[in-house]
């Protein structure tokens, strides 16, 4: 066997790792793409960042096939692009409650299982408290907000998005649990 080669049983492990990261590419530059065009690109780049950061840990709706989790992708990222237009146009007043509202449900909620990733005990409370530290951490860029409002809208748009996810996340596995497999 050469030095550096993979070995036949790895294979597939290898392609499948490929795959996952060329459709984490494209549904990435997709996102960026629709920002660009909708003329939102500064504060998709920002949505994406908090929003990422937040979702890796804190789970929630997953769909069923690769083809429903770009679907998912594209309505995601068409109600991100939506609410960094019209939050501008909103009461201060209603977007501070959205944000304490939203960070409230990810803070309480999280983390929420994948139905094909459980996690162990210690995982949750891993994940639990990684949420809480990046909502900590997304809170704190709001400051940023007196500088560019961008700032603000970004975070809000996330822990919508984010808190969304999770419910919709329990509504999944609660009308999974009614039906018989």
């Amino acid at each position: 066997m050469t030095e550096g080669a993979i070995r036949a049983e790895n294979v597939e492990i290898y392609l499948y790792g490929i795959d996952l990261l060329v459709r984490k590419v494209c549904h990435i530059m997709f996102i960026l793409l629709l920002g660009l065009v909708l003329d939102q690109l500064c504060g998709t780049v920002l949505f994406l960042i908090i929003y990422a950061q937040i979702r890796e840990y804190s789970g929630g709706y997953h769909a069923n096939s690769s083809i429903g989790c770009f679907w998912c992708t594209i309505v995601v990222t068409i109600c991100a692009i939506a609410l960094l237009k019209v939050l501008p146009q909103i009461a201060s007043f209603w977007n501070c409650g959205s944000l304490l509202f939203c960070g409230g449900i990810i803070w309480m909620l999280s983390p929420q299982e994948a139905e094909n990733k459980p996690l162990l005990e210690t995982e949750k409370v891993k994940y639990r408290q990684v949420t809480h530290k990046y909502l900590l951490i997304s809170s704190g860029l709001c400051v940023l907000g007196l500088i560019n409002p961008l700032f603000i809208y970004s975070v809000i748009t996330a822990w919508i998005i984010q808190a969304t996810m999770l419910v919709l996340g329990i509504l999944k596995s609660t009308c999974a649990c009614g039906k018989r497999i």
